[in-house]
């Protein structure tokens, strides 16, 4: 009698295990056969599909790619150009500090404030802005005048840093699938690529100035600037439809 019970209770534990695991394999492929990943689920050739053939992946590319020119060159080139207004190998090394300190803290603040009103486009627009008068400075200003210059690069620096994380930001918050927000932000890592464009800009011929280089930037980051702000105002005009028919809103 007491084999009996104790064989029944076995039976019984082994019939709640084969219940536990087919409850667990249907949490991960959710119910329907497909694979799930961390409670997502995962990635199917429609995400990929959605992804390529999504305008908006590829129009912010674009503007991230001539965003970033000047983040990624400076990141290079910074003591090239410090050391062009005069100083020696390691002041010019040292005097890099501050210009990428500004651009550390207007990166914190920023994003801060784009948290809190959940507007990524207006931010990105006011670091190019800023991006773009430094500029404009750095190409107008005599080469002696070296505080000034000093002065702009911080500005510059403090500008340069803020589109490229907003812009993930947007994208990550607004791909419909998981599947389809990873190969979104795998597309958006083609950003890189203005390192390319960075190496080619300045020049070793341009320096000590690098008047041309400052010039070529200032294009590239205005092309930014345009295909942000033209990118906005769909957003915001697409909003506007769908507010009026009771649709979910999009980021902007």
């Amino acid at each position: 009698m007491v084999e009996t019970e104790e064989g029944e209770e076995l039976l019984a534990e082994n019939e709640s295990d084969d219940e536990e695991a087919k409850r667990r394999r249907r949490r991960s492929t959710g119910g329907n056969g497909k694979a799930r990943i961390g409670g997502e689920p995962g990635l199917n050739k429609k995400d990929v599909t959605d992804a390529a053939t999504d305008w908006r992946v590829w129009w912010l590319l674009v503007c991230n790619i001539t965003s970033s020119v000047p983040g990624i060159a400076f990141s290079v080139f910074l003591p090239l150009v410090v050391k062009g207004f005069g100083y020696s190998t390691l002041h010019a090394n040292l005097l890099t500090v501050p210009p990428f300190l500004c651009g550390a803290c207007s990166l914190w603040y920023t994003t801060y404030l784009s948290d809190r009103s959940q507007l990524r486009f207006k931010y990105i627009l006011y670091g190019l802005t800023l991006s773009l008068a430094s500029l404009a400075l750095l190409v107008l200003l005599p080469l002696t005048a070296l505080t000034p210059r000093y002065f702009s690069l911080c500005l510059l620096l403090s500008g340069t840093y803020i589109a490229s994380p907003l812009t993930v930001a947007w994208l990550s918050n607004n791909m419909e699938t998981p599947g389809k927000r990873a190969v979104v932000l795998g597309i958006n890592g083609w950003g890189n690529a203005a390192g390319v464009l960075a190496s080619w800009i300045f020049r070793p011929e341009w320096a000590p100035g690098y008047e041309r280089s400052f010039g070529w930037t200032m294009g590239s980051v205005g092309v930014a600037w345009v295909g942000y702000a033209l990118f906005w105002a769909a957003i915001r005009g697409g909003n506007a439809r769908r507010r009026r028919l009771g649709l979910a809103l999009v980021g902007e």
